[in-house]
C-alpha cells in the first residue's frame, strides 16, 4: 500500500506544471536595491531603465525567469540619503542569496549592514572605498564591476569641454553632497584650477527629486555657469530626460559621463555604454547562484570608452563642433 502510495505521489508530481513545482522549491532570492528608481523601473517593461532590461534579459538569457527559477526582490531609497541606512538594514534583515547594488554609498550602507551575504556591485574604485583588499581578489563578500576608469578622467572633460567651448570659465558639477566630498571632486578642483576654469557653488541636496534639478539649474543661472559637467551617479541616470531638457532650457554646454545622454539630446559624452556592466552583473549574480565566493571573483574595470558628439543638440546651442573633436568621435549623430 505504501508504495503505491509512493508512486501516485510521484508520478502526480511529475504531471504539475513547470512553474507550480518550482514554486515548490525554494528559489534563489536576488534584492535589487537602488538609492533612485522606484520599483516599476526595475523591470524589463517599456517603462524600465535601459541598465536594468539589460541586467533582467541578460539573467533570464542565462536560465533565470522570475517566479519560476529566481525570487526577485525590489527595494528602492527613492532619491532620500537619508533613507539609504535604513533600507540597507531592511534588505540585509529580509536575508537574501544575494543583492545587486549600484553606487558606492549604497554599497557602503550594505557592507556595513552584512559581511555575509553576496554583494554584486557597480561602483566606482572598490579597494579605495575599502569594499575589496584588491581587484584581483576582493577577499570579503563583495565584487562586480567597477564604474572607475581612473580620476584623472575629470582632466579629460575638462580637457574636452575647453576645445569645444573655448570661452567657457565658468563650470557647474551636477552631483550630490557626497560626491562632491570625495575624491573625484577634489581631483576635479585640481584640475580646473590649472585650467582657469572656476567650479561655481551650486549642488545637488537630498531629496534628489524633480524640484531638486530645477533648483539646481536655476542656481546654475544665478551663478553665470557657461558649462555643465554631469556625475555618474544613479540620480543622474534616472533623471536624464530631465536634466537634458534643463541643459537646453538654460542653454548650458553639458560634458555627459556615458554615450546614452548623447543619444538622447546631449551634446557630448565620453564614457561606456551603461548596459554592459549591467549585463555582465546578471553572470556574476549566475556564479555566485552557483555556489562561487564573491571574495575570490575579480573585480572588472572598463577597457572602452566612447566618445559620442550631437550635431543636432550643438547646433541648437549655436556651437560648431572643431573638426579635431569629431575626427575624435566614436560616434556622430546629425
Amino acid at each position: 500500500m505504501k508504495r503505491r502510495q509512493l508512486l501516485a505521489m510521484l508520478c502526480g508530481t511529475a504531471s504539475l506544471p513547470f512553474n507550480l513545482v518550482a514554486q515548490e522549491r525554494k528559489l534563489p532570492r536576488l534584492a535589487i536595491v537602488n538609492l533612485i528608481l522606484p520599483v516599476d523601473r526595475m523591470s524589463r517593461s517599456e517603462a524600465g531603465s535601459e541598465g536594468m532590461r539589460a541586467f533582467l534579459a541578460e539573467l533570464a538569457r542565462l536560465g533565470y525567469v522570475e517566479n519560476e527559477t529566481i525570487k526577485i526582490e525590489r527595494w528602492s531609497a527613492g532619491g532620500n540619503a537619508d533613507r539609504v541606512a535604513a533600507l540597507a538594514q531592511e534588505v540585509v534583515r529580509s536575508g537574501p542569496d544575494v543583492i545587486h547594488a549600484i553606487s558606492a554609498r549604497l554599497v557602503q550602507h550594505l557592507n556595513s549592514a552584512t559581511s555575509e551575504i553576496p554583494i554584486i556591485a557597480y561602483t566606482g574604485d572598490p579597494v579605495g572605498f575599502g569594499f575589496a583588499a584588491s581587484m584581483s581578489r576582493p577577499g570579503g563578500n563583495v565584487t562586480g564591476l567597477s564604474s572607475d576608469t581612473g580620476i584623472d578622467l575629470v582632466g579629460k572633460y575638462l580637457e574636452l569641454l575647453k576645445e569645444l567651448t573655448p570661452t567657457a570659465s565658468r563650470l557647474a558639477f551636477l552631483a550630490a553632497k557626497e560626491v562632491w566630498e570625495g575624491p573625484y571632486a577634489r581631483a576635479l578642483f585640481d584640475a580646473a584650477e590649472m585650467k582657469g576654469i572656476v567650479i561655481i557653488s551650486a549642488r545637488l541636496e537630498s531629496p534628489i527629486t524633480e524640484a531638486e534639478y530645477r533648483r539646481f539649474f536655476e542656481a546654475c543661472a544665478s551663478e553665470q555657469a557657461h558649462a555643465v559637467l554631469v556625475a555618474e551617479t544613479p540620480e543622474n541616470f534616472a533623471h536624464r530626460s530631465l536634466l537634458l531638457e534643463l541643459a537646453r532650457d538654460y542653454r548650458l554646454v553639458g560634458m555627459y559621463p556615458t554615450p546614452d545622454f548623447a543619444r538622447s539630446g546631449g551634446v557630448i559624452a565620453y564614457g561606456r555604454d551603461i548596459t554592459h556592466p549591467m549585463r555582465r552583473m546578471a553572470h556574476y549574480v549566475n556564479q555566485i547562484i552557483k555556489g562561487a565566493k564573491p571574495g575570490d571573483l575579480p573585480f572588472e574595470q572598463p577597457t572602452r570608452l566612447r566618445l559620442v558628439i550631437n550635431l543636432e543638440a550643438a547646433k541648437a546651442l549655436n556651437l560648431t563642433i572643431p573638426p579635431t573633436l569629431l575626427a575624435r568621435a566614436d560616434e556622430v549623430i546629425e
